[in-house]
């Protein structure tokens, strides 16, 4: 059976009903409905803790190289190097500029092609 999360009240009752002897452990994972393995789990926590979840913190993943502090400074930095961008590609004169030259064409005159899909292999390729 795959992961799935057992609620703290159905582990501690598997516990009391074990430990006051009510029913036998087959009877408590039948009814219950995990394994062997997860009551074994169970228990120990409870005899070493004396509760039926793990309330340490688990690291899982990769330990980050950069603090959120870090990630922060960079976001503004990337944000601002893109506003930056942004702003001069928005010179007024050089908008005006082009505007002018590109108003000596007749609109039939301009053809566009998107290069990104433009590739010479693409026919010799067969998958």
């Amino acid at each position: 059976m795959g992961f799935r999360k057992i609620s703290r009240d159905v582990k501690l009752a598997a516990i009391r009903l074990h430990e006051r002897d009510l029913l036998n452990l087959r009877n408590i994972l039948d009814s219950c409905g995990f394994s062997e393995r997860t009551w074994f789990r169970i228990s120990r926590l409870w005899r070493e803790t004396g509760d039926v979840v793990n309330h340490r913190p688990t690291i899982r993943g990769r330990l980050r190289a950069l603090d959120r502090e870090d990630i922060n400074c960079l976001l503004r930095l990337i944000s601002y190097k893109k506003l930056k961008r942004i702003a001069k590609e928005r010179n007024e004169t050089l908008r005006a500029e082009f505007i002018a030259f590109m108003a000596q064409y007749d609109p039939q005159e301009l053809g566009f092609i998107d290069e990104t899909s433009k590739d010479e292999r693409t026919p010799s390729r067969r998958y």
